[in-house]
């Protein structure tokens, strides 16, 4: 994980802390946000998903490809907007 870049991270992303499972969802409590490893927060979203249990186990890995492929078009699509200069982004912690 130190050896992966760093990004400001929620630090609690997990399905309780998610409102909407579309596009526009909106990730709540905010209150451990910082600084984390890119993907840290998918990998915490994962597995809560099925401890919690919102996700039969039987469903992981299609759920993991699926939140995967998600996660790799956000970053895409962040870097993206960075380049042309724009902010990339909808939603953001509160200050």
């Amino acid at each position: 994980m130190e050896s992966l870049p760093r990004s400001l991270s929620h630090l609690d992303q997990r399905p309780a802390n998610l409102r909407s499972h579309d596009p526009d969802g909106v990730l709540c409590d905010w209150a451990f946000t910082g600084d984390g490893a890119l993907g840290e927060d998918l990998g915490n979203y994962l597995p809560d998903s099925v401890f919690d249990p919102f996700v039969p186990a039987a469903h992981l890995p299609g759920y993991a490809a699926a939140a995967y492929a998600a996660y790799l078009h956000g970053l895409r699509e962040s870097a993206g907007a960075v380049r042309s200069g724009s902010s990339g982004s909808r939603c953001a912690p509160p200050p």
